[in-house]
């Protein structure tokens, strides 16, 4: 995990005498900065078990479910799992460091 991605993994439900042929996640951040309410979709093939969820924001919490698809169609998702990007660290030091006094015991 990291300030911008999740990693999420999954396994195969009963395939029904179908071949599962994709899997489309689900994902809805729950912080109102990030769009909350606003769900995405990612889609990968039938063979995968994990996906590296990427352009995340920042210290933001997401529900993520997983449903399978096979040649019928899409079945049922997954239950709801939280997941959590890293917050940031700052983009740049701190600046107009000054120095107004120096002595043998104490910086000021």
């Amino acid at each position: 995990m990291g300030p911008q991605h999740l990693v999420l993994t999954w396994t195969s439900p009963e395939d029904s005498n179908a071949p599962i042929t994709a899997y489309i996640i689900t994902l809805e951040p729950q912080s109102p900065s990030a769009g909350a309410g606003a769900a995405r979709e990612e889609r990968v093939g039938g063979h995968e078990r994990r996906l590296v969820l990427k352009d995340l924001t920042p210290a933001t919490r997401y529900n993520l479910r997983v449903a399978a698809e096979n040649r019928v169609g899409r079945g049922r998702s997954s239950s709801p799992v939280l997941g959590s990007t890293e917050e940031q660290p700052p983009s740049a030091p701190p600046r107009d460091v000054r120095v107004s006094d120096v002595a043998f015991e104490h910086v000021t």
